[in-house]
């Protein structure tokens, strides 16, 4: 649905992860981040029931304020990074549907073992928040499928790490669109 949001149908689970769908990735002005597509939140309207949602980490083309507000009303799970349940809870994200989870941490969600992994990236939403909470990517296994979602990050040892823990995978999502040389490290 643009950027990195996927609706990820696995273990009769539907999962939305990294739900941005409002029109702007920045925090306030005077610097926007204007999306190429318009009306990408009536996407939300257009969804099939939603299990739960996951969140890699907090910066703003992640986790978007307008598309959590219409998400609310419809989802009652939430799965996110450690911390980032202060900014859900703000919002209006009930306390006790908020699962947040540490890198290697392992949920069962019925038939869908969930697990957050390491990335090499970072998180925050101002300038005094950086690193606050944390980031990474998810692992997603039935008795059927194996996946992997990397989330944001740059090219280290983790991803053999996670290979060796949790692979092989059927499908792997890997982050690689937002390339740019001054990245190289977390992108």
């Amino acid at each position: 649905y643009g950027h990195s949001a996927v609706l990820l149908q696995v273990g009769n689970k539907n999962l939305l992860i990294d739900p941005m769908l409002g029109p702007d990735a920045s925090p306030i002005g005077p610097v926007r981040t204007n999306r190429f597509s318009e009306g990408s939140l009536a996407v939300i309207d257009s969804l099939p029931k939603i299990d739960a949602v996951l969140l890699t980490h907090d910066h703003y083309d992640h986790l978007d304020l307008r598309s959590i507000e219409k998400l609310i009303p419809k989802v009652d799970t939430w799965f996110v990074a450690m911390v980032i349940g202060r900014h859900l809870i703000k919002w209006g994200v009930p306390q006790d549907q908020i699962n947040e989870f540490d890198w290697w941490e392992e949920k069962q969600f019925e038939n869908v073992k969930i697990v957050f992994t390491p990335s090499r990236h970072f998180s925050g939403r101002g300038a005094t928040d950086r690193a606050k909470s944390l980031w990474g990517g998810w692992i997603f296994q039935t008795d059927e499928t194996n996946i992997y979602w990397s989330g944001d990050g740059g090219y280290d040892s983790h991803f053999k790490e996670i290979g060796e823990k949790y692979g092989p995978f059927d499908i792997g999502f890997v982050e690689c669109g937002q390339y740019n040389e001054a990245w190289h490290q977390i992108h």
